[in-house]
Order: C-alpha cells, then sequence, then structure tokens
C-alpha cells in the first residue's frame, strides 16, 4: 500500500492521547494482554480454523430444491434434462445457465480487489505484537490516505485499543469510508459489546440516513464499509418499517457493491416486499451491458432462482430469518462467488435491525453451512482470493449462529398461532422451530 506523508498535528495528538488512557488501563506492566506485550497477537484466520464451541443434537432432512433442468451451453442449446425435464417441487422448470469461467479481469471480480487486498494487508499485519499494532495504528490514523486511517483502526481493533477516545476519533473522521469499513471489521469479528460499542459512536457522527444509503450505491471497488452502510441505514428506521425503494436503488445499481447488492435484496424478498425486490433485480439484469463480464449476469439468474426457493409457500409473514433450503441452495449451487453469496446471506438472517427480535433460524442453517465450510477447506487452492475472505465471514456467523440454530436446542420452537408446539424430545414440532420471539421473524 502507498504510503502518503503524515500529519503531525491534531490527529496524531489525538491518536496519541488515546493511546496513552488505553495504556494506563492495562496498566503499563507489560502482562500478558497489556500494551507491552512483547508477544504476537494470536489472531488465526477464522475460516480456516474455525471449529464449532457445541455439536449439534440432531441432524436437519436435505431439502428439495428446482432442478436438474433445462441446460443452456454457450451458444444457447439445451443440454442435459432439457426437453425432458419434469416439472420439480416448486411447480417450476428452471433453465439454468452454464456457469462462466471468471477470470481477474472480469469487472465485477476486479470491484472486489480493493477489499481483497486491504484485507490481505491486516491479516499480515496481525502476525505483529500488541504493542506493534498500536504503534502502526496511531501512525496510520494520521494518514492523509482514508484507506489508511481505516487500516489503523482495523489494527488498534485486534490490539483492543479501539475503545473511548481513539473510538470516537474513528467514527469522526472526515471521510465515511473510515469508520464504516472499521464497522465492517468488528461486525465480522468482534463482541457483541464491540459491535454495539462501535454503532454507538457512529450514531454520534449524526450521518443522515440518505447519506448512508448513497455510500452503499456506490460501495463497489470500496476497500469497504458497503455492509455496514447498509446495516445502519437498514437500523435508522424504527418499527419494523423496511425502506423498500431505497433497497430497491441498491438492488439496481451499477455501482453497488456485489455484497450490498445480495443483502438488500435479500430483505426485499421477504413477503411485504417481494415484488420490489423481484422487480430491483429484473431491473439490475435488464440494464447489465456486455461490458459489464460474465460474473454479474450470471448472479443476476442465480437469485432469480434463489427466489424461487425462497418461502415458496408464499407466507404472507415472514416466518424464518434464515430459511434451511436458500442456505443448502446456496451451498449447492456452481459457479460465481458461492462463498460470498451463502455469508452474505447470513449475514443477513443474523442482521437485528430492530434488537428486541432475536434472528428465529430454521433447524438446518448452521450444519449446511458448516458442510459447506469443510468442503472449501480441502479446496483452497481453487478458491479466488476473495472467496477465502467470505469463509472468514461464514464461520464469524457459524459461531453466531449456535445461539440460534435449534440444531443445538430442540426444545426450542415457533410459536403456532400463539401456541406453543410439543417441547417433547422429537415431537411433530422438534427440530422444525428457530429460537426467536414469535412467527414474524422480524429482525
Amino acid at each position: 500500500m502507498k504510503r502518503r506523508p503524515l500529519f503531525l498535528l491534531v490527529p496524531l495528538a489525538l491518536a496519541a492521547i488515546g493511546l496513552a488512557l488505553v495504556a494506563r488501563r492495562g496498566g503499563g506492566g507489560g502482562g500478558e494482554g497489556s500494551p507491552a506485550d512483547p508477544r504476537p497477537v494470536a489472531v488465526g484466520r477464522p475460516g480456516a480454523v474455525y471449529a464449532p464451541k457445541a455439536e449439534p443434537v440432531q441432524r436437519a432432512e436435505r431439502p428439495a430444491l428446482p432442478g436438474p433442468v433445462a441446460v443452456r451451453d454457450a451458444d444457447g442449446g439445451r443440454g442435459e434434462g432439457g426437453d425432458d425435464a419434469d416439472e420439480d417441487a416448486f411447480g417450476e422448470v428452471l433453465d439454468i445457465v452454464v456457469p462462466p469461467e471468471l477470470r481477474d479481469d472480469d469487472p465485477a471480480i476486479a470491484a472486489l480487489e480493493p477489499e481483497r487486498a486491504f484485507s490481505e494487508t491486516v491479516w499480515e499485519a496481525l502476525g505483529g505484537t500488541r504493542e506493534e499494532l498500536h504503534a502502526d495504528g496511531a501512525r496510520l490514523l494520521a494518514s492523509e490516505d482514508a484507506e489508511e486511517r481505516a487500516l489503523g483502526g482495523v489494527l488498534l481493533f485486534f490490539g483492543d485499543a479501539l475503545d473511548g477516545e481513539v473510538l470516537d476519533f474513528v467514527a469522526a473522521d472526515p471521510d465515511p469510508l473510515v469508520p464504516l469499513c472499521v464497522c465492517d471489521w468488528v461486525r465480522d469479528f468482534g463482541t457483541d459489546d464491540q459491535i454495539a460499542s462501535v454503532r454507538r459512536s457512529f450514531a454520534a457522527r449524526g450521518m443522515a440516513p440518505e447519506d448512508l444509503l448513497a455510500f452503499a450505491e456506490r460501495s463497489a471497488g470500496l476497500a469497504g464499509g458497503g455492509r455496514s452502510a447498509l446495516d445502519l441505514y437498514l437500523a435508522g428506521f424504527a418499527g419494523g418499517e423496511v425502506p423498500a425503494e431505497g433497497l430497491a436503488r441498491l438492488v439496481a445499481s451499477p455501482e453497488a457493491s456485489y455484497d450490498v447488492r445480495e443483502q438488500a435484496l435479500f430483505k426485499l424478498l421477504e413477503p411485504e416486499t417481494r415484488p420490489v425486490g423481484e422487480a430491483a433485480l429484473r431491473a439490475f439484469a435488464d440494464g447489465l451491458a456486455e461490458g459489464d463480464g460474465d460474473l454479474l449476469p450470471f448472479a443476476a439468474r442465480k437469485l432469480s432462482d434463489l427466489a424461487l426457493v425462497s418461502n415458496p409457500d408464499g407466507d404472507d409473514e415472514k416466518v424464518w430469518d434464515s430459511e434451511a433450503p436458500v442456505v443448502f441452495f446456496l451451498s449447492q449451487a456452481e459457479g460465481g462467488l458461492q462463498a460470498r453469496d451463502l455469508a452474505n446471506y447470513l449475514e443477513y438472517a443474523l442482521r437485528r435491525d430492530d434488537p428486541e427480535f432475536p434472528p428465529i433460524v430454521e433447524l438446518g442453517t448452521w450444519e449446511f453451512a458448516n458442510d459447506f465450510l469443510l468442503s472449501a477447506r480441502d479446496r483452497l487452492g481453487e478458491l479466488p482470493a476473495s472467496e477465502i475472505d467470505a469463509l472468514d465471514r461464514i464461520a464469524s456467523s457459524l459461531d453466531r449462529l449456535v445461539e440460534y440454530d435449534p440444531a443445538f436446542n430442540p426444545f426450542e420452537t415457533v410459536e403456532d398461532d400463539g401456541e406453543d408446539g410439543d417441547d417433547a424430545p422429537g415431537g411433530d414440532d422438534a427440530g422444525e422451530g428457530g429460537s426467536g420471539a414469535d412467527e414474524t421473524g422480524e429482525g
């Protein structure tokens, strides 16, 4: 990463003050966990080291999915299962496009490069000691370059120094990329308390919802921040209100990042706003041109297939924040950025737009995602670098899913018409429910 001249005025002074406060809290004694600890900070890539903190007590059945179906090759001809394809369990015969061979120069892949490079820089820096992270973080916070300041904030987060005045300083950075990019990393790898602290500090910044939407709408090609901008944008609407028009803008925007577009679409595919989501996806697909490469048209087609898997019964109200058939579909899909698709869905499902409603997760969510992660580890050499970063995000979501997936607690059920389901192990509802407050699954 190119270095620019450092400021030696107010920004560095404020960062130094914040770090000094952290050092005083650590006692300055050089003990384990203190800023003076000379040992490297032990942070393993979650996708490579993930191990469940609990073992599931029950397994899920593999759901039926659309297909096998008519396959169209590059020349538009029909391949295996074409004319003889039967209607699947959903009453649809899908015309699946053969996955394209993705190249590094595909525009959508190239747009992920800044985020991948930023991530690589972070993980490489985490081999240093806590003291080195603090020194590098303070130096980078004084940079003229917003991406470097964001890097400084992330290093301080992993060095347990992103709080107090340091956090307030990062949140108040003149470029919203800095706190939003840092927020991405805290949301992915931090504790609930750390995430809440960052969100409170960012809220004090007073960034308007429309400004958050505008940032997310132009998030392609950035080092990060788009996912957090979307998260904070949604959190700004009280009472479960869904800003359908704004989300539709994100889905259709050619300048929105891959992650932002998917997560906005997942939100819109909820029953109340599904028609808006489907229309936005069609608008995006219809607006693609030859210069947009191969990945985005294929991704748009895969997302239209996913819409058939989601809520096939046509429920008028949202039941699951995470639908197991959707997770299974994404875990089995071929082509494109499978790990990224799954990471985005799990993060959408775990989002707490309203803190009063915990996620309601269908049995199988953790299992199918975990199976995918284990399989992907065996073929790391075949995956694009951006997919390896997505595996880290999946691993973090798996850790959180343990709290909600009924695979780990068979006594949790979703209420049916206001009455509790059978709480006995192996009862009719055992394994069909999810953790949560009510059937709406709002959250």
